[in-house]
């Protein structure tokens, strides 16, 4: 990416090329939309946390059906 700076009344101002541009701002939207199912996932998991009915599973079990243990 070849970017240029421009300076306008004292404030630096990075120009870069417009496809180099959309890559970037695509990036970012991935990430916030990551961050927000993240979000999303935690209040689940805080939720189910505070249900007593709630089946728990012991996490040895857990590994156990993925393949870790």
């Amino acid at each position: 990416m070849t970017a240029g700076t421009l300076k306008i009344e004292g404030k630096k101002f990075r120009i870069v090329p417009e496809a180099d541009y959309q890559a970037m701002r695509t990036a970012l939207r991935r990430q916030q939309l990551q961050a927000a199912e993240d979000h999303a996932d935690v209040i689940e998991a805080v939720r189910r946390l505070a249900d007593p009915n709630e089946k728990r599973i012991p996490w040895t079990q857990v590994k156990k059906r993925a393949g870790l243990a």
